[in-house]
């Protein structure tokens, strides 16, 4: 499943159909029937444009407002051994395709005319294992670990070209406003790079095995622990930011890295349908939402509304501010 940011657009893949939801009651407004199941699917954040990738190397652009295929790029099928693609991603901007070997060398092409933008060995990486792009489009980090000893690395790239590399464990993420790049330092703690001036902040957290970050617009970021021997499995610990005091969210049983800001709160989700909404300035649970009953994979703000999907595929559909179930 994959929806905008501001909530407008949602789209879900079933097999190798594409399906365009109503956000009024989560019903389809349009299909797309492709020739065979999607590996994986992306949104830019305007909602118009959508890039669905195939196992054989053919990516659909598609028009997200009729749900018809724009163009189609042929980046290649995955190879075997050093070769095989780490990630393939469509940029927030909508403007670039874009694939990273697991070998280092990264691709980009024109996701409106299909042609290749640039093909570069990433220096420094070894192998690589990811792709970050900001939600603006400005910027991508292309993450894997290092040539000389397989420290996890980040290599940094703007308009213009590389900006620097970043000592992180792996565990990164933009601002919801690209202002500001969130990443675990290798030797604890949290750092804030600032993006227009390059200038970092250090910043001190109680967890140390911190397995996800969760950006909001304010200059803050929910941590999610890494889990534990004592049954701790990941859930939300921590709120931090800039020039504010931590908030700390107190160990609740069964609930994942599924995190999301909306309306002030943070919603989580976990094992056997658990859905919790925290209050994000005092880290207190304000209310337990009962809708599903298998584990929840995903909590998206759409619009006014939140929807969420369990791993029975099952939607719902939750109204603000009663957070009343609507569908």
């Amino acid at each position: 499943m994959a929806a905008t940011r501001d909530g407008t657009t949602l789209l879900i893949r079933e097999g190798r159909t594409i399906s365009k939801l109503n956000p009024v009651n989560l019903t389809p407004e349009a299909f797309l029937a492709l020739s065979e199941e999607p590996v994986d699917m992306a949104l830019s954040s305007d909602g118009m444009k959508a890039g669905v990738y195939l196992a054989s190397g053919i990516v659909h652009i598609l028009d997200v407002a009729t749900l018809t295929t724009k163009l189609t790029i042929d980046i290649g099928p995955p190879n075997e051994g050093v070769d095989t693609p780490v990630v393939d991603s469509l940029s927030a901007d909508g403007k670039r395709v874009s694939r990273f070997m697991a070998d280092g060398e990264y691709r980009e092409w024109d996701a409106d005319t299909g042609k290749p933008i640039r093909q570069m060995r990433v220096p420094g990486i070894r192998r690589g294992s990811g792709i970050l792009d900001s939600p603006d489009g400005k910027y991508v980090v292309l993450l894997g670990s290092e040539a000389k000893d397989g420290s996890h690395v980040g290599v940094l790239y703007g308009p213009n070209g590389r900006l620097q590399s970043i000592g992180t464990s792996g565990v990164i993420a933009f601002s919801v406003n690209s202002d500001l790049l969130w990443y675990r330092a290798p030797d604890g703690g949290l750092i804030a790079l600032e993006m227009a001036t390059g200038k970092k902040k250090h910043l001190v957290v109680g967890e140390s095995n911190i397995s996800a970050l969760t950006t909001s617009g304010d200059r803050r970021v929910v941590v999610n622990d890494g889990g534990s021997d004592d049954g701790r499995i990941g859930g939300p610990s921590e709120i931090v930011g800039i020039g504010r005091n931590s908030v700390h969210i107190g160990y609740v049983p069964d609930l994942l890295p599924v995190v999301t800001w909306w309306k002030g709160h943070i919603v989580a989700g976990g094992r056997g349908g658990r859905i919790l909404i925290i209050d994000a300035d005092s880290g207190s649970p304000e209310a337990e939402l009962k809708g599903h009953q298998a584990v929840v994979l995903q909590c998206i703000p759409f619009g006014e509304r939140l929807v969420t999907r369990d791993i029975s595929g099952k939607l719902c559909l939750w109204d603000w501010p009663s957070l009343g179930y609507a569908n």
